[in-house]
């Protein structure tokens, strides 16, 4: 469990403002957006069940799709960041590293912070700083905290829907937190 938590955040928070910038005209990097074919996916080769609830898929799958089309902004985004891709630098205190480099809702970037680090520790301790961290990202970022809930509840499902499309089992804290999240979305 981070020692720091609210730190580790405060960290994410910095480095989010300073990545957050609109892409240049000519940029390459691919739209968030097309992550909603992965919930389709999934859909589509589990119709009578599968190893997540179909409705909670679905859920966040719709979700995506109405955050993406109501985004505030269209800005460059890291794509994966969490815990052990923000490093302490010279340069600047902190640095991302390890990139996916996408564009789209600067939301997107708070859902991974929510179940890392190590998502495959599944403590009560761990899940219990979900509430405070979202309300740290909200405040950091001006961000509203119905907006960070959904995206992390979103984030939260592609990941075990990832999971699942890898043959892995789903099961980490990421879906702990879905589901601890699916009852505060608007």
């Amino acid at each position: 469990m981070p020692g720091d938590d609210a730190g580790a955040t405060d960290a994410a928070v910095a480095v989010m403002r300073r990545l957050h910038l609109p892409p240049s005209l000519d940029s390459t990097l691919p739209d968030v957006a097309v992550q909603s074919q992965d919930f389709t996916a999934y859909l589509r080769e589990h119709p009578n069940g599968g190893p997540l609830p179909r409705s909670l898929v679905a859920r966040a799958g719709g979700l995506f799709d109405e955050l993406c089309a109501s985004a505030p902004a269209r800005l460059r985004l890291h794509g994966d960041l969490h815990h052990d891709n923000i490093l302490r630098a010279t340069r600047e205190p902190w640095l991302a590293i390890d990139p996916f480099g996408l564009v789209g809702d600067p939301g997107y970037d708070v859902g991974s912070w929510a179940y890392n680090p190590d998502p495959d520790r599944r403590e009560d301790a761990l899940l219990a700083l979900v509430p405070a961290r979202i309300e740290q990202l909200a405040d950091g970022l001006a961000m509203p905290v119905d907006r960070v809930i959904a995206y992390a509840f979103v984030k939260a499902v592609l990941s075990e829907v990832w999971t699942a499309e890898d043959g892995g089992t789903p099961g980490s804290r990421a879906l702990d937190i879905a589901l601890l999240l699916q009852p505060r979305l608007s």
